[in-house]
């Protein structure tokens, strides 16, 4: 129902906010009563409404503008330029641009190696089986549900995580 433009009722799975109604059918999360993800096709307005996007991965739009995204959902980037969320390289939770992870999904770890031309790339490279998270290749610090850890000794000593045998 509205009055002057200004909603004072809204149909059902939508909120009141501001005098204007919000989807909540297309909240993704909505864990203390308010909208803080949406599904895809949809962000999140500074309402904590639902707005339908065509942008695919947006998370958050502009509140002046729902055709512009302010942020993409995670092991996606923004590239403002283009007005887009493109998908970061293998195993990156989140990244800066390209190249560079900012966090690993589990079962990965950060790796900053340096470029032909002097620069340096930060990336993700898988832990060994088995492993939840890791510092490198060779040392797990939690292991997987059904794995348990074992030091190993080799030329260095190597945390592995093994299988659960029953």
């Amino acid at each position: 129902m509205k009055t002057n433009s200004i909603c004072i009722l809204c149909e059902k799975g939508y909120v009141l906010r501001n005098g204007k109604c919000f989807d909540t059918l297309n909240c993704k999360s909505r864990p203390y009563g308010d909208c803080i993800q949406c599904n895809n096709n949809y962000c999140l307005n500074n309402d904590y409404g639902c707005i339908n996007t065509d942008i695919d991965h947006c998370r958050r739009c502009d509140s002046n503008d729902i055709n512009r995204c302010t942020a993409c959902e995670p092991g996606y980037r923004l590239d403002e330029k283009n007005n887009e969320c493109i998908k970061c390289k293998k195993g990156c939770a989140t990244c800066t641009n390209e190249t560079n992870c900012g966090s690993c999904k589990e079962g990965y770890f950060l790796v900053k190696r340096e470029t032909k031309a002097g620069d340096y790339d930060v990336e993700c490279k898988k832990c060994l089986k088995g492993c939840k998270s890791c510092f490198d290749e060779f040392s797990c610090i939690s292991c997987k549900e059904g794995f348990y850890t074992e030091a190993k000794i080799g030329r260095a000593v190597q945390q592995e995580c093994r299988e659960r045998y029953r």
